[in-house]
């Protein structure tokens, strides 16, 4: 009985230690998701993340070149579970992508003062990088100056 005891005991505290420290090193959480994204198509491509830039894009406005001015593409998505500090779970579901657009460098528009509405939200957001979407979605994104909010035009994306 006495040895059944010390053996609870030290698993009760190996689990708590395990609780506490996975704590203070996530910064708080105990669960936490996480996944990855490259922010251009090289490295995408070097971490086997590419999926397609060949896309189907529909654009208007001063939007109507947007292969001058934009590189599009989509890379894989998948979330890992993080149980603390320890333990983790990787899940990659085939269907579920990530939208990436870069501004190239000979391009007319600037990044810091480019701003884009996804479909009907209401805030403009700035980052162009890992937008999640699934295959079939067709995303409508509305560029914007940020300044000033006046519209430069529109991209629909099919995802494939």
């Amino acid at each position: 009985m006495k040895r059944t005891k010390v053996i609870l005991l030290l698993i009760l505290f190996f689990f708590a230690s395990y609780i506490i420290i996975s704590y203070v090193f996530m910064n708080g959480n105990i669960i936490n998701y996480s996944s990855t994204n490259e922010l251009n198509i090289p490295d995408s491509k070097k971490q086997n993340l590419f999926i397609t830039n060949e896309l189907k894009i529909v654009a208007d406005g001063n939007l109507k070149t947007w292969n001058n001015d934009f590189e599009i593409w989509t890379n894989k998505y998948s979330e890992i579970k993080h149980y603390g500090i320890a333990f983790f779970w990787t899940y990659l579901e085939p269907e579920w992508r990530y939208l990436n657009i870069n501004i190239k460098d000979n391009s007319k528009l600037s990044i810091s003062t480019l701003c884009y509405r996804k479909n009907s939200e209401k805030e403009l957001k700035g980052d162009f990088t890992g937008i999640p979407c699934n295959v079939g979605d067709t995303i409508k994104l509305t560029f914007y100056k940020c300044m000033d909010e006046s519209k430069i035009g529109t991209l629909r994306i099919v995802v494939k």
